[in-house]
């Protein structure tokens, strides 16, 4: 059973509202990504948002990570523990 699919915008707008982010399931992520970049015009608020592929699952796995500030960016990257 699939999740509900939401708007590119939307879904930004979910990323940026959220504590660090959101993790996006895809078929295409190279697509996504540009799909999403376009949408980020829209609105300069977007632009605190990086969008990153999951180094775990580069290919069907997409991060929408705020931006803490400037300085503090890499701090709020997820990455997966090693272990």
């Amino acid at each position: 059973m699939s999740k509900p699919k939401l708007p590119l915008l939307e879904l930004l707008y979910a990323a940026l509202n959220a504590r660090i982010g959101v993790l996006v399931e895809t078929n295409d992520v190279g697509r996504l990504q540009q799909r999403l970049y376009a949408e980020r015009k829209v609105d300069p608020d977007l632009a605190n948002l990086i969008l990153k592929p999951d180094p775990a699952r580069p290919d069907t796995h997409l991060f929408i990570i705020r931006k803490s500030n400037e300085r503090g960016s890499e701090e709020t990257h997820p990455e997966p523990s090693g272990g």
